[in-house]
């Protein structure tokens, strides 16, 4: 016990939750939506049965997605609550650093009994610590989901709307890596883009704060 709450003491808090904006956008576009069903309809029948007489278009949902500008304020968002969690985080693992550095260091000057109360009150809080840790962690990817939903639906929106303009069938996401030649495809980015009041030259517009 001795030498496993020294080297807790001398341990880096490497597994603090890390908000990555681009895995959040690949798990967001990967949830059930538009592209997803896309995919799925593509791999469940065959492709000779779905281009007679059928239009096709394509877009990368995740360069559009992070061209708008309400991306910018959900990583904000995240990036504001990851932080308040980290802190939160770190003051639980500064306390339990403590208690094992003055575990270690009157260790011998203390009763085998009272060492084992110290102890087991380290434990606890260890135990307190990577349960907190767990939990936050999940309260980040539900965060995550509550800021990006409302994102994805108006994208989402923004390409049907677009489909339809344009009579197209499918339109299929680049962005998951299924296709690599669409020679009879539309890349209709410019058309949701302007849906989505994206300039041509991927700048989001200022909001009014």
């Amino acid at each position: 016990m001795k030498e496993i709450l020294i080297n807790f003491a001398a341990r880096k808090l490497h597994t603090t939750p890390v908000l990555n904006t681009n895995s959040i956008m690949k798990f967001i576009l990967r949830s059930v939506g538009l592209a997803g069903f896309c995919a799925v309809f593509l791999i469940a029948r065959p492709c000779n049965a779905i281009a007679q007489n059928k239009k096709f278009g394509h877009i990368n949902s995740e360069d559009i997605i992070r061209l708008m500008p309400e991306s910018v304020e959900a990583d904000s968002t995240l990036a504001r609550f990851e932080r308040e969690l980290q802190n939160e985080l770190y003051a639980m693992y500064k306390e339990l650093e403590d208690l094992a550095k003055d575990y270690r260091d009157k260790f011998k000057e203390r009763s085998e009994a009272v060492n084992r109360i110290k102890e087991e009150n380290i434990r606890d809080k260890q135990q307190k610590f990577e349960d907190t840790q767990r939990i936050f962690q999940q309260e980040i990817m539900e965060k995550q989901q509550k800021v990006f939903a409302p994102i994805k639906e108006k994208f989402d929106k923004a390409v049907r709307e677009v489909a339809k303009e344009m009579g197209l069938s499918y339109v299929f996401d680049s962005s998951m890596g299924t296709f690599i030649y669409y020679d009879e495809s539309d890349d209709i980015s410019a058309q949701v883009k302007k849906k989505l009041g994206i300039s041509s030259s991927g700048t989001p517009p200022s909001q009014n704060k």
